[in-house]
């Protein structure tokens, strides 16, 4: 308003035959004015973040690409070699049937290609069923690591998926189901990094069972075979205020 006023002065000054009419209606216009080139600016910074957010997207897609292709590149490379090797072997005369090899190995490049093709696909299933636990819906999230694991028994993410697969359970307050999963855990993948987090999760379900044998068991197994390890302290934690709470 006081804008206004200093805009509409030198109008009066100008114009002494301007009503009280004449100058509300300036002032009205002026306001609106001043409104929409607020809305204005909302909206420009609404579509800027959206621009953001757009653009954080195909730098993540543009990520997963190039992954990809790295990997292929890197088994095309390998492929490469085998063949240049065979064809060197070849021309040595060290293949006794030299036909019969290079087609073998034609065969198995084929093979190898396909099996990429595999691998890829899977992680894709992994990486869909990773997302799915972050956004908390576990059901599906095991559903997913379960298809991983059946296709994927022994590959570096494995332990992963069925770490996850007994973490899904255990939010899902699916104790017994989740018991089983991480003992699987143990059992199949003992060398595993995610063990020590497996046992201090099997303390934590055998005190929500009231069932502190089991707990100390567990714990006492953590306590042998790492020491040193966080999870260790937080199971012995976890006993400590269950005995507290019992007093």
């Amino acid at each position: 308003m006081v804008l206004a006023a200093l805009f509409l002065s030198p109008l009066l000054i100008m114009n002494s035959c301007a009503t009280r009419g004449d100058v509300n209606l300036i002032i009205a216009d002026l306001d609106k004015l001043k409104k929409d080139n607020e809305e204005s600016r909302k909206r420009e910074a609404v579509r800027d973040s959206l621009q953001q957010e757009q653009l954080k997207l195909m730098r993540a897609l543009s990520a997963d690409v190039n992954y990809n292709l790295e990997q292929l590149t890197e088994r095309m490379q390998i492929i490469e070699g085998k063949l240049e090797d065979l064809t060197m072997r070849q021309s040595e005369g060290t293949l006794p049937n030299s036909q019969y090899n290079v087609q073998s190995a034609k065969t198995n490049s084929s093979a190898d290609s396909g099996q990429l093709k595999v691998e890829i696909s899977s992680k894709k299933v992994y990486d869909t069923a990773y997302m799915d636990f972050i956004k908390g819906n576990y059901k599906i999230a095991i559903s997913g690591f379960k298809s991983y694991l059946k296709n994927n028994p022994k590959t570096t993410l494995s332990d992963n998926a069925q770490f996850l697969i007994a973490e899904s359970y255990f939010n899902l307050k699916s104790y017994n189901s989740a018991t089983k999963a991480y003992t699987t855990l143990l059992k199949k993948f003992s060398k595993s990094e995610k063990v020590p987090a497996a046992m201090v999760r099997l303390v934590e379900i055998s005190l929500k069972r009231k069932d502190l044998t089991t707990a100390n068991r567990y714990y006492q197994k953590l306590e042998k075979s790492f020491p040193n390890e966080d999870e260790t302290a937080r199971a012995k934690d976890l006993i400590t205020n269950y005995r507290k709470k019992r007093k």
